[in-house]
């Protein structure tokens, strides 16, 4: 539920150069790959080489076995060192990605104050689906591609030039690689015109005097048409590639480059006398992202087992309060005490153990519903069928009732793709009752649940098994705030007034005004059964203010 603290030098670890990795991190191999496109080149380029020798010589009367052989063998061996190169290449990229996705892992982990904390979780979805292989593939792709082109763009002009005399074709290829445009519409043509060009070429330097013989057109064929062909027709391919992995490494740069604004409590040590009987003190509790004062000098008090609701309009800062809460954001505080126990904040391992959170948009894992209940991370999954049907029960999430045939061992899509929104939510309420923490933080998770399934929730879960639990809820749903202790209404990043639900009704017209709105947008929105929206896969944006 918090960061996991690390190292300073760990942590300086984390906001690696990608580009310094990329090539110089085992260039040992990177050099190896060199040495093999080179070699590559060469050995295909004297291929034909011998294959002129040989046709010449079997033309004259007296064939040169050797010469035959020698052609097959470096035609052989420059696929050989293509392959090793492509081999080579894609391992080196899976070791690049498994770095970088650690890496990225890790500075998920201890900075939430980083870029998740102003950037929605798609976008860190992204970072590490698309972006991170995709850096990765300027050495599988780019690197394995570029050289397997650049060497015979570059040797193939010098070589023609050598054994016949043609300087135009290097100056015609050079207009080529530098003229994207007409690289682009020309590639896949380019073996044709340049077998034309060539032989023209051949025969207006020879002359009507000096013909070619048939091992020179053969070899010289076998240059342009066999050699050059593979490089100029994956030029284009080879250049998108390297431009998608370019801005894929840009935007992981700009990731691992964000300032770290980790939770922090200010004074500790403050001499401020505990308040006795507290779950969870909260005082001056500041955030700042980019320069916005999102949440001003905050002071919250919580009881054992005390229901707070939290509400206010889109935007006064709910959310940003519960995730400063649980360490998502990098907020500040003057003092953070559990049972009137100080902590070092939020990503304390002693606040960990104790508060459970349940998001608006739980996370869902491709596993089955017992493993996304259980949600254990690198440890054998604990098999407790019942234990996990106690924890859906009072969700009111009945597998059977919900089409899933498998029961806890359905297999659920990566981001519960089969699932609908409520389907998802009341999974994160089951998940925060299987861990029995003593305190529950849920920001706005009943948001997509029908009017009937909320009030058994209500009932069974928040009023029910979780009835000695401390409780903070932030909520646009007003069917749970008569039942609250005390209400929490904040505007603009501020508690502007707490009490009792019909304490606030009476005293606040800002409050009165609120719960009309929300109580007429409710009923336009539960008109809509949850069922209709079992297909729709779309995450809905999260309310990040």
């Amino acid at each position: 539920m918090g960061a996991y603290p690390l190292s300073e030098q760990k942590r300086e670890d984390l906001t690696i150069n990608l580009w310094k990795h990329l090539w110089l991190e085992r260039w040992q191999w990177r050099l190896l790959v060199l040495i093999c496109a080179m070699a590559s080149a060469f050995t295909g380029v004297l291929s034909p080489y011998y294959q002129k020798h040989f046709v010449d010589a079997l033309l004259s009367g007296h064939p040169i076995i050797t010469s035959l052989l020698a052609a097959f063998f470096l035609g052989l061996l420059s696929q050989f060192l293509i392959q090793l190169n492509v081999w080579i290449t894609f391992r080196e990229s899976l070791i690049s990605q498994k770095k970088i996705g650690d890496a990225l892992y890790h500075r998920v982990l201890e900075g939430p104050g980083g870029f998740l904390a102003h950037r929605p979780v798609g976008e860190a979805v992204s970072l590490f689906a698309v972006d991170v292989p995709g850096a990765a593939a300027i050495i599988d792709q780019a690197l394995s591609f570029g050289l397997s082109m650049l060497f015979p763009i570059l040797i193939a002009p010098l070589t023609l030039n050598a054994l016949y005399g043609i300087p135009a074709v290097a100056s015609w290829l050079e207009g080529m690689v530098t003229n994207g445009q007409l690289m682009n519409t020309l590639a896949g043509s380019s073996t044709y015109l340049l077998n034309i060009m060539a032989v023209l070429l051949l025969l207006n330097l020879r002359g009507a005097q000096t013909p070619p013989s048939a091992g020179e057109l053969l070899s010289l064929l076998w240059i342009v048409g066999v050699f050059l062909s593979r490089p100029l027709r994956q030029l284009p391919w080879a250049l998108v590639i390297i431009l998608d992995s370019l801005s894929s490494i840009r935007r992981l740069q700009n990731a691992f480059n964000v300032p770290l604004t980790l939770p922090q409590v200010i004074a500790p040590n403050s001499p401020e006398r505990p308040i006795l009987n507290t779950a969870l003190e909260v005082r001056d509790l500041n955030l700042n992202i980019q320069g916005r004062q999102l949440l001003s000098n905050i002071d919250l008090v919580v009881a054992p087992g005390e229901l707070v609701g939290i509400v206010g309009e889109v935007g006064s800062g709910k959310s940003m309060l519960l995730q400063s809460l649980v360490g998502m954001v990098g907020a500040t505080f003057g003092r953070f005490a559990l049972d009137g126990v100080n902590t070092t904040g939020p990503d304390s391992p002693e606040v960990r153990r104790r508060m459970a959170f349940v998001p608006q948009e739980s996370i869902m894992i491709s596993a089955t519903l017992l493993e996304n209940v259980e949600f254990e991370y690198n440890e054998p999954a604990r098999i407790n069928n019942q234990k996990v049907h106690d924890s859906l029960r009072p969700s009111q999430f009945n597998p059977e009732e919900e089409h899933l045939h498998e029961g806890l061992m359905t297999e659920i899509g990566e981001r519960g793709v089969n699932l609908s929104g409520g389907q998802r939510q009341r999974i994160g309420l089951a998940r925060a009752h299987f861990t029995h923490r003593p305190i529950i933080i849920m920001d706005d998770c009943l948001s997509a649940v029908d009017v009937d399934t909320e009030k058994k929730i209500l009932h069974h879960l928040l009023l029910g098994d979780w009835r000695l639990n401390t409780r903070l809820i932030a909520t646009h749903r007003t069917a749970v705030l008569p039942h609250c202790d005390r209400i929490l209404f904040l505007q603009e990043g501020k508690i502007a007034m707490q009490g009792t639900y019909q304490h606030l009704l009476a005293q606040s017209p800002a409050f009165r005004s609120f719960i009309l709105k929300e109580t007429l947008t409710g009923l336009v929105s539960t008109s809509t059964p949850e069922s209709e929206s079992l297909n729709d896969t779309s995450t809905p944006e999260e309310e990040m203010i």
